[in-house]
């Protein structure tokens, strides 16, 4: 990502988007994929934690996590994080019925 991208953002919310993306893409040629998808996780969580009544970064930070899934086992800390963070989201989704099940 440019540095150009990040200054067209007109609000802080959409450069913390732009630089959770660049913890994915920036180091693609040297980290591989997982390296990568924890960095994502990692930016993500921030981002939620920043905006928590946010439900795009919410369902990103679900999706980042998800997408980490196959490479944690579900006792793991990143497996109760995650189910954690799915209980927490039942709240404000309550007829998501995937959500209930977790």
């Amino acid at each position: 990502m440019k540095a150009a991208d990040k200054a067209k953002a007109p609000t802080e919310r959409e450069r913390d988007y732009i630089q959770a993306l660049e913890a994915f893409f920036s180091n693609s040629k040297k980290a591989d994929n997982d390296a990568r998808a924890r960095a994502y996780s990692a930016a993500m969580e921030k981002v939620y934690a920043k905006y928590p009544e946010d439900h795009e970064a919410a369902a990103f930070y679900a999706l980042s996590l998800l997408g980490r899934s196959r490479m944690t086992i579900p006792h793991s800390s990143t497996g109760r994080r995650r189910a954690r963070f799915w209980r927490s989201c039942l709240p404000w989704s309550p007829t998501i019925r995937g959500l209930r099940i977790i």
